[in-house]
């Protein structure tokens, strides 16, 4: 066994499915001084001295400080199982005096169905001989959880199993479970990892067993699983976790979606969005997908968004079906530069973009554009020309409509589109420029889910009416529809 610090990386931490509490040993009584400031803890949080964002007494610094992690498993892991049904997974410790504070459990490569229920218990050894037939429960956590591989499972506070020396068991354990693996190193020596399994039922983890060696679980094998035992200095550590480092326990945070992060760090490392800058996860909130394209209305209308691309691989020709549809934020590219359109797409291939295009100056605007191989823009369904051929005229913020039709088929492939603004400045057309739908009456409904779209291409019925496509009867729709 080693001891080894930190716990484990931020992202591993994400992963974990934190922590329901069912049961705990005696709570910790008399003075405490858990951040050993040489103040007690009660009045460390009575005078403000230490936050307490849960109300429990117990300073927020003492919760989220970091633990040892008690583990034997070094090397590379390997998953084991032995099938399916209800299964109880141990390893044997041996309490280091410095650390006898267990605050939980901690696993790698656990592999579980969804929605799985993973219980996490400590129990002793009574008569130490590393064997847990015997072994009596002193306290367990319960957590729901999808598969992730790594996480950790925390108990209320930190139990001390006895004093340095004392041999102890930590383990997880579910119920009827098909498909299941847990990591294991078959490099240690230790051999210290139990397992008990049934066809099914419960388990009782007050009353378990007959054990075998974790190295029964695959042929010839032997070592250790991945399973530790989180060791503290002090009864409330490593009972929460600090995974964007702001000094407060997660649990106090906003974690709208329930994925035990909170969101203002999904926001700062870009797990999560929040196009319309609202504080809240785009995810919680009730908002609108009227066209069913994945893409939130309101951020489909945000400059800045991307085009929307259809796409045919295998023919440069746009024919037969859709092969894949994609958002495409950086129109502009250059194959030999080691830029891509779209990933994965090499050769023989069309795409389609469509979408609004969000002038930046008002006045006459002309356009300039090449492709390798074809390329052809079309402005409110217009076929532009590719010399500065035309001149539009634009308004500042408000947006038109643009269809780029593009095909490659071997070699280099590059797509160049600029834009002469009216001062004269000729410059890419920026991607800040492009938004994947667009809203002329900016009434937060995009045009083509409130007017329709029947011809299907990006531009909403009226406004395909308004700029000269036929509607002999009046009825709204456009003739070549009908």
């Amino acid at each position: 066994m080693f001891l080894h610090r930190p716990f484990i990386s931020l992202f591993a931490l994400a992963a974990a499915g934190l922590l329901s509490f069912s049961n705990a040993a005696a709570s910790v009584s008399g003075p405490v001084d858990c951040n050993g400031n040489g103040i007690d803890d009660e009045i460390d949080v009575s005078t403000g001295l230490s936050e307490d964002c849960q109300n429990d007494g117990v300073p927020d610094e003492c919760q989220i400080d970091d633990p040892v992690v008690y583990r034997y498993d070094s090397g590379a892991l390997v998953p084991v199982s032995n099938g399916d049904g209800t299964v109880l997974l141990l390893n044997r410790f041996l309490v280091t005096g410095s650390f006898p504070f267990i605050g939980g459990v901690a696993y790698e490569g656990l592999q579980v169905p969804a929605g799985t229920t993973v219980n996490a218990g400590i129990w002793t050894d009574p008569n130490q001989d590393g064997r847990p037939g015997d072994a009596t429960l002193l306290a367990f956590a319960s957590a729901e959880l999808v598969p992730g591989g790594t996480g950790r499972i925390s108990f209320e506070q930190g139990i001390q199993p006895g004093g340095d020396g004392t041999s102890f068991f930590v383990g997880i354990w579910f119920d009827d479970v098909s498909d299941w693996s847990i990591g294991f190193d078959p490099g240690t020596l230790a051999r210290q990892g139990w397992v008990s399994s049934f066809p099914g039922g419960s388990i009782d983890a007050e009353d378990s067993g007959p054990f075998e060696n974790a190295g029964t679980l695959c042929s010839g094998c032997n070592g250790d699983l991945a399973i530790r035992a989180l060791g503290c200095g002090q009864a409330y550590c490593a009972t929460d976790v600090d995974i964007d480092d702001d000094g407060t326990p997660d649990g106090c945070e906003l974690d709208c979606n329930g994925n035990q992060i909170p969101d203002d760090f999904e926001l700062a490392t870009g797990l999560a969005t929040d196009c319309d800058a609202s504080g809240l996860l785009d995810v919680c909130e009730i908002l609108a997908d009227c066209d069913a394209d994945g893409v939130l209305d309101v951020c489909a209308a945000l400059p800045g968004s991307g085009l929307f691309a259809n796409v045919w691989d295998g023919t440069r020709e746009f024919e037969g079906g859709i092969d894949l549809t994609a958002v495409v934020t950086q129109v502009n590219f250059e194959r030999d530069a080691g830029e891509e359109l779209i990933p994965g797409l090499v050769e023989d291939y069309s795409v389609e973009m469509f979408g609004g295009l969000t002038p930046v100056a008002t006045g006459p605007t002309r356009f300039f554009y090449s492709g390798d191989d074809r390329l052809d823009v079309y402005i409110d369904n217009r076929r532009i020309d590719n010399n500065g051929g035309q001149s539009l005229d634009f308004v500042a913020g408000r947006t038109v409509g643009v269809r780029i039709r593009f095909s490659q088929g071997t070699g280099n492939a590059r797509i160049l589109i600029e834009w002469e603004l009216p001062d004269g400045t000729r410059q890419d057309v920026p991607a800040s420029a492009y938004s994947i739908a667009v809203d002329r009456d900016d009434n937060g409904e995009l045009d083509i889910c409130e007017f329709g779209d029947c011809n299907g291409n990006g531009l909403s019925d009226d406004y395909d009416i308004a700029i000269g496509i036929g509607d002999c009867n009046g009825d709204g729709v456009p003739d070549r529809c009908q």
